[in-house]
C-alpha cells in the first residue's frame, strides 16, 4: 500500500484523499434495497479552459416520479477550502460548486479558526492553477490556469503546483556526523532511489525520520547553532547588519504554531516526516520537514425540481471529538453506523438553489513526500543490495568525489530502505452525510464518492531567494516567488528579469531557506507611456554595477532595494517595468558547516 501511494508524485494527494471516503460507502452496505432512492450519475463541469467528468447523485423521495435533489461530495485542497469556508470561493471552484448557501456547523467554525489563527493570506504575482478530478476518473483532468498576475490566496502551507514545498530544518548535530565521520546519524532511516545507483552515489540516498516534540522545542536553538557554526567555519561569513537589511522569521518556522496547536493533546509518531536530501554542490545533506496538508470534505445539496422545497434534518453520523485522531474503523451496516440527525440546517431551497455542508477536515500526506520517496520499494532494496555485497569494512567514498569534504561511510553504516507511514489524521468535528429529510420525506444515500478539487500557485518553496514588491496604494508586499533559482554556486551566477505588473519602486529580496545569497546587481528597466525606455539605478550604490561588490543576505535576513524616480517623472508615466537581478546563492550544506573537516574512522568496539 505504501509503495503504491508513493509511486508517483501526481497520485499521492489523490491517494490520501481517497483513503478518507472508503468508510462512508462501507457503512451503507446493509441498507435495504427499498431505500435505494439515489442514483449515481455523471456531469460535465466546465471551469475556465478545462472540464472534468464529476460524480453526482440524483435522488427522489419515495413515491416521487422524478429526482428532485442532487447531492455531490467534494474534497477541497487547503487553498480551495479557505475561500469556500469564508464564502468567497475561487472562481474556478465556484464554477463547479455553483452559488451555494453555506451551512454553519462546527466543522466550518473550526476551519475558519485554523485559517484565522495560523493561515497566511497574501497577494501573489504568480501563475495559479486549478485542477478537478472526478471520483471515478482513472487519470487526472487537465490543469487549467486560473490566471497569471496578481491575486490573493490563503493557505496554511504554501500550495505550490510542483509539490516541492518543504520547510527548512537545521540539524547541526546530524550535520557534524554526516560531514566529519564515517557513519550515519543513528536515528536516521534510509531510502534509495534512481536508475543507476552504484555504491558511493549519494544522490540516490535519502535520510529520514519522524519529527518529534523535541524538534519543535529546539527549532530556534538549532538554527542559531547552525548560524554560529557558519561563522566559525567561514571567517568572512559574518556581515554587519546595515540600515538596508532586516530580520525576517526564522526559515521553516511558519507552520510550527499550527503543529503545536494540532498536537497539544497528543503527538502522533508519524504525523510529520523529516527528509534529508543530498546536496551535490558540497557533499552535505539538506534537511526539511513536510507539514501535513489539510483537505476539507463538503456536500452540496441542490434543488433540481421546478418547485421550492424544504430540507429538514440532515441525517448521518456525528463525531464531536475535536482532537487529532486517525480515522475510525469502518462500521458495518446502517444499524451499526446509526442514521441520526446531524448538526446543520439547510431550510428552504428555491429551484436550482444549492446548500453547501462542511463535513470534515483531514490532514493528509503532503505532495513533497512523493518526490522524496519516488520509485518502488523493491527497487530501493536492489540498490541497498549493492552495499550488502561489499566486503566487510569497506569504506564507501563519494562517486564522483566532491570538491570538498568527500563523504566516506563504512559499508556497515548503511541500512535497509524503509517507507514512512501516510495515515491520514482527522481534526475537529466530523460529519458523515447519509441522508436528508425533504418535505417531510426521508432520502437515504447509498454511496458517497468524492470528487477532488485542488488550487495551487506558482513554484514551490526551495532553494534560492524570494522577491517581493511593495504596493504603496494597498500598503502591502506582493510576492513574486523565487528568483535566480538555477544559480546555486558562484560559478553559476545569473541574471533574471521579473515582470512587475503593478509599478513599484521598493523591493525586498529575502532568504527564507538555510542558505546565503550574494546580490551583485539590481536595476529596474522601465518603459514609459510615450515609448521611452530607461534604466533606473538602485539607491544602494553596491548594486548598480556587475563588479566585485556584493550585498550578502544570510538565512533569516532580507534586504530592501529602492529606486528614486528622475525629476519630473511620476509613477503614472510608467507603462511597464522589469526588475533585473544578478547574483547567486549557496546552501549552508555546501559550505562546510561542521566543526571538523576530515572524516574520522569508526570507533573500535
Amino acid at each position: 500500500m505504501l509503495n503504491n501511494q508513493f509511486s508517483t508524485l501526481k497520485r499521492v494527494v489523490r491517494a490520501s484523499f481517497a483513503s478518507g471516503v472508503v468508510a462512508i460507502a462501507s457503512t451503507l452496505c446493509a441498507i435495504p434495497a427499498a431505500h435505494a432512492q439515489c442514483v449515481k450519475d455523471a456531469r460535465e463541469a466546465t471551469f475556465g479552459e478545462g472540464n472534468a467528468k464529476l460524480v453526482t447523485y440524483l435522488c427522489k423521495p419515495e413515491g416521487a416520479s422524478a429526482p428532485s435533489v442532487r447531492v455531490e461530495f467534494h474534497r477541497l485542497s487547503e487553498a480551495a477550502a479557505a475561500g469556500v469556508l469564508a464564502g468567497k470561493p475561487w472562481p474556478e471552484v465556484a464554477a463547479i460548486l455553483g452559488k451555494s448557501r453555506l451551512v454553519d456547523n462546527g466543522v466550518r467554525a473550526e476551519g475558519l479558526k485554523l485559517y484565522k489563527d495560523f493561515g497566511i493570506s497574501e497577494d501573489r504575482e504568480d501563475a495559479f492553477h486549478f485542477q478537478a478530478t472526478g471520483a471515478e476518473a482513472t487519470e487526472e483532468t487537465q490543469k487549467v490556469s486560473a490566471g497569471t498576475g496578481r491575486k490573493a490566496i490563503t493557505y496554511l502551507t504554501y500550495p505550490d503546483t510542483e509539490g516541492l514545498t518543504g520547510q527548512s530544518l537545521a540539524l547541526p548535530d546530524e550535520d557534524k556526523v554526516i560531514r566529519a565521520t564515517q557513519r550515519w546519524p543513528d536515528d536516521m532511516k534510509f531510502y534509495y532511489k534512481g536508475d543507476a545507483c552504484p555504491p558511493g552515489d549519494y544522490s540516490c540516498i535519502s535520510l529520514w525520520r519522524y519529527l518529534n516534540a523535541d524538534d519543535l522545542g529546539r527549532f530556534e536553538e538549532r538554527w542559531q547553532a547552525q548560524q554560529a557554526m557558519m561563522r566559525i567555519e567561514n571567517p568572512d561569513f559574518a556581515a554587519t547588519m546595515d540600515s538596508n537589511e532586516e530580520p525576517i522569521p526564522t526559515p521553516g518556522s511558519g507552520p510550527l504554531k499550527l503543529l503545536q496547536y494540532l498536537t497539544k493533546d497528543t503527538w502522533p509518531d508519524d504525523f510529520v516526516v523529516i527528509v534529508g536530501s543530498y546536496n551535490g554542490c558540497g557533499g552535505g545533506y539538506d534537511f526539511s520537514y513536510f507539514p501535513r496538508q489539510m483537505v476539507l470534505d463538503v456536500a452540496v445539496i441542490q434543488n433540481v425540481s421546478s418547485k421550492p422545497m424544504s430540507v429538514g434534518e440532515l441525517l448521518g453520523t456525528h463525531v464531536e471529538d475535536t482532537g487529532l485522531r486517525p480515522p475510525a474503523p469502518p462500521m458495518r451496516g446502517v444499524v451499526a453506523a446509526g442514521v441520526v440527525p446531524i448538526p446543520g440546517t439547510v431550510g428552504k431551497l428555491a429551484p436550482g438553489e444549492r446548500a453547501l455542508v462542511p463535513l470534515k477536515m483531514t490532514f493528509v500526506a503532503p505532495k513533497g513526500l512523493a518526490l522524496a520517496f519516488s520509485g518502488k520499494l523493491s527497487d530501493a532494496r536492489k540498490i541497498f543490495a549493492g552495499y550488502e555485497k561489499l566486503p566487510p569494512g569497506t569504506v564507501v567514498k563519494e562517486v564522483p568525489p566532491g570538491e570538498q569534504n568527500t563523504l566516506q561511510k563504512t559499508k556497515e553504516s548503511f541500512r535497509a530502505p524503509e517507507l514512512p507511514k501516510v495515515t491520514p489524521y482527522m481534526w475537529g468535528p466530523e460529519l458523515t452525510l447519509k441522508g436528508l429529510n425533504v418535505d417531510g420525506k426521508r432520502i437515504i444515500l447509498e454511496d458517497a464518492s468524492a470528487n477532488f478539487l485542488e488550487l495551487t500557485a506558482g513554484e514551490g518553496y526551495g532553494s534560492c531567494p524570494f522577491l517581493y514588491s511593495y504596493d504603496d496604494a494597498a500598503r502591502t508586499w506582493v510576492s513574486h516567488g523565487k528568483v535566480i533559482d538555477n544559480a546555486d554556486d558562484p560559478s553559476k551566477e545569473m541574471t533574471q528579469e521579473v515582470d512587475i505588473t503593478a509599478f513599484a519602486t521598493r523591493f525586498r529580496i529575502a532568504e527564507e531557506e538555510l542558505e546565503m545569497s550574494e546580490m551583485n546587481r539590481v536595476v529596474l528597466n522601465v518603459t514609459r507611456k510615450d515609448g521611452t525606455a530607461m534604466q533606473l539605478m538602485p539607491d544602494d550604490i553596491r548594486l548598480k554595477e556587475k563588479d566585485d561588490r556584493y550585498v550578502r543576505i544570510l538565512s533569516g535576513r532580507a534586504i530592501n532595494v529602492s529606486f528614486s524616480l528622475p525629476p519630473g517623472m511620476k509613477a503614472a508615466d510608467v507603462a511597464s517595468s522589469k526588475l533585473s537581478i544578478t547574483g547567486y546563492y549557496r546552501r549552508y550544506s555546501s559550505m562546510n558547516v561542521v566543526d571538523g573537516r576530515k572524516p574520522q574512522p569508526p570507533s573500535q568496539p
